[in-house]
């Protein structure tokens, strides 16, 4: 319990890097299911860097999303707190994300007989996060 402690004290990157690492199971699930070949060919090593390095890019691609919205624009908190619960909310978003993504993908391959390749998956799980991006940037025209 010394580790949650020392996690509690420390400074908020590393909280927010702690909590980004949250997301690296799934990736390596989603390496394992969807592209199982590359994952008995490759060392435990690189699988676990590319799921932290995926992890790490999802996560700030989706805290750069939340810190654009008006919710996180308008709150009077300190920066670094502000950081913090934007880096909080969106692992929580991308697990959800992630986990209904690979449940939908991995089921559609199973019953269908269609498998979609995990480059394809990453493509799809990126361009909704790209779509949320753009939809966020189109200025409303009630304004």
């Amino acid at each position: 319990m010394s580790y949650l402690k020392d996690i509690e004290e420390s400074s908020e990157f590393l909280k927010s890097f702690v909590i980004s690492l949250l997301i690296s199971p799934l990736w390596y699930l989603s390496i394992f299911f969807l592209n199982n070949n590359f994952y008995e060919n490759t060392n435990g090593t690189v699988l676990i860097v590319l799921s932290g390095t995926l992890s790490f890019v999802s996560v700030f691609f989706m805290t750069f999303i939340l810190l654009l919205t008006e919710d996180f624009k308008e709150e009077k908190e300190n920066e670094e707190d502000r950081i913090l619960k934007s880096v909080s909310v969106s692992a929580l978003i991308l697990i959800i994300w992630k986990s209904i993504l690979l449940f939908v993908v991995y089921s559609v391959g199973f019953f269908c007989n269609a498998y979609i390749y995990f480059y394809w998956y990453i493509i799809i799980f990126f361009l909704i996060n790209i779509v949320v991006l753009i939809i966020e940037f189109i200025p409303e025209k009630n304004k």
